[in-house]
């Protein structure tokens, strides 16, 4: 008896089936490598989704923003035309400088004239101050520089306001126009986050307010003026302090968010980082001020250059769109 198993005749089928799969591996014509998705998609990472609740970035962002997606005004949804990068970055004063100092010099004609149009703002708005307090007293209010004084107030407000738009619209990787700084809307919830932001700052300078409430009543001049400096001081650092949250609640409400979860949105995204943004934005500040004292001139190239690195620095924070440093 033959107990060596006989070979099974081999199925040509088969075998044909085989030899065109191995020929379809092994042939270096008929390889396609999937196309890459930017930015960075060679390290192998798809496109990032939405942040959801339970992610390890929830915190960061409500369940419905999506980190990926443009600032939430008209024209946020165009398409970037630099490389930008969404996720978790390190939030540093150093490269958000560097990524507004870029920003600003590929649209610097755009940005000096928008700041001349705000120094123009500001000038009228200071000027109509003057008008309705001539002996620096308010004994009367005519209505037509209170209608002036109100009108320049809100343009004041909106010229802010289209600073931060044409911010993010470099921040999203788009090149800033004049016409970007009017594409704002959403004002009822804008007004809402300007109005959190001011309670915010109002609450923050409220031991400075005593203090200077209790300097009125003292009698000696000596008491009173240590008062006073101790509640300027108090003011001071209040400000400092309260600045990361009072300007994120802002940016976040122009990002997408609503007013009423404005200030727990821009707390979950400022927390983490707190302390170093306050310190980030206290350097930005002395770098706004240290503008405008070169005969205003500085201003043309600080106040963008800092409104950009605020803008940057929250997307980070955010883990959310952003200009990728890599091109500079």
């Amino acid at each position: 008896m033959d107990t060596n198993p006989r070979p099974r005749p081999e199925d040509p089928a088969a075998a044909e089936r085989a030899a065109s799969t191995d020929d379809h591996v092994t042939d270096p014509a008929e390889q396609t490598a999937e196309p890459l998705t930017p930015p960075f998609a060679e390290d192998g990472d798809d496109e990032p989704a939405a942040h959801t609740e339970g992610s390890d970035h929830s915190t960061a962002a409500p369940a419905t923003y999506d980190p990926a997606a443009g600032v939430g005004m008209p024209g946020g949804s165009a398409p970037a035309v630099v490389p930008t990068v969404t996720g978790p970055g390190e939030v540093a004063l150093s490269s958000a400088l560097v990524a507004g100092w870029h920003m600003f010099r590929q649209s610097w004609l755009t940005w000096v004239g928008a700041v001349l149009v705000w120094v123009g703002v500001s000038v009228a708005l200071s000027a109509a101050q003057a008008a309705v307090t001539p002996d620096g007293e308010i004994n009367a209010l005519p209505w037509p520089l209170a209608l002036a004084l109100c009108a320049t107030t809100i343009a004041a407000v909106y010229a802010s306001m289209a600073v931060y738009r044409g911010a993010f619209e470099a921040v999203d990787g788009r090149v800033v126009t004049p016409a970007s700084f009017f594409r704002l809307g959403r004002w009822p919830a804008m007004l809402g986050a300007l109005l959190a932001s001011a309670v915010i700052c109002a609450i923050a300078l409220l031991p400075s307010t005593f203090l200077l409430m209790v300097a009125t009543v003292i009698v000696s001049d000596a008491i009173t003026a240590s008062w006073i400096i101790a509640a300027v001081l108090l003011a001071v650092v209040a400000s400092i302090v309260i600045a990361p949250l009072a300007t994120f609640v802002v940016l976040v409400v122009m990002d997408g968010a609503r007013a009423r979860t404005a200030i727990s949105t821009a707390w979950a995204v400022a927390r983490p980082h707190y302390a170093y943004l306050v310190y980030a934005m206290l350097v930005l500040s002395v770098i706004g001020t240290l503008g405008a004292l070169v005969l205003g001139i500085g201003l043309l190239v600080t106040l963008p250059v800092t409104t950009l690195a605020t803008v940057y620095l929250y997307r980070v924070a955010r883990s959310a769109r952003r200009p990728a440093l890599a091109p500079y």
